[in-house]
């Protein structure tokens, strides 16, 4: 079950200017029964019977500034503040899992455009900008639920109540000349990345389950040619 509720405000300043700001709330609830049967040599063994609950209140708000500085200069500057309350319930091994936090999460932009008055001077049609934003991602329900799962006779995988969110901060830089060519750089660090590990017991059995093991970095770039002309 989901529920949410959001208000939302803009307006203009400056001619060229524009505020937004907001705040929203939501509720989100899942309830999960799971049963399973299983057989060691043709021999039934007792049906094993999980119950898990967890609820997620987020409530949020954000602002944000817009400018337009003559022909070229166009800036971006928003702020969003993200309350987030969890509570997890693990009915059949009477165990409960509370979360609370709160975490910022600001996004700039600025871009230059260059457009020439004179259609024909395409090689002076250009534009570059530069952007920054940091975004959450929080584990799937199913990562969260601790009941075992088998994937086969030799292995299995569980949640984690404990995993928490993944961080990102991603910074762009964006060039496009002309109408024909587009090039991009790209820069992007996770903390607290989340992902199974594998263990391996002394009987054999191997099971996976969800951790939060650390950070990583990506850099990269592309460029694209399109509709270029030949003749």
């Amino acid at each position: 079950d989901i529920y949410s509720a959001k208000l939302d405000f803009q307006t203009k300043f400056w001619q060229t200017g524009m505020i937004e700001c907001g705040v929203k709330y939501g509720l989100s609830t899942t309830g999960n029964r799971m049963t399973t049967d299983s057989t060691v040599n043709d021999v039934g063994l007792p049906t094993a019977t999980s119950a898990f609950r967890y609820d997620e209140h987020v409530a949020a708000a954000y602002i944000s500034v817009g400018k337009q500085f003559g022909e070229h200069w166009s800036v971006k500057l928003g702020l969003r503040g993200e309350y987030t309350f969890s509570h997890g319930d693990w009915i059949t091994a009477d165990s409960i899992t509370r979360k609370s936090y709160f975490n910022p999460f600001p996004t700039a932009y600025v871009g230059y455009s260059n457009q020439p008055s004179d259609p024909s001077n395409q090689l002076a049609n250009y534009s570059i900008s530069a952007s920054y934003t940091r975004r959450i991602k929080r584990p799937n329900y199913w990562m969260l639920n601790p009941f075992r799962t088998y994937v086969d006779a030799y292995s299995y995988q569980e949640g984690n109540t404990e995993l928490t969110p993944e961080f990102n901060n991603d910074v762009e830089v964006h060039l496009s000349w002309t109408q024909y060519m587009n090039v991009t750089f790209n820069f992007a660090h996770t903390q607290d990345m989340f992902s199974q590990k594998t263990y391996i017991l002394p009987t054999g059995m191997g099971y996976t389950q969800w951790k939060n093991f650390g950070t990583c970095t990506t850099h990269g770039g592309n460029i694209s040619l399109t509709e270029l002309p030949i003749v």
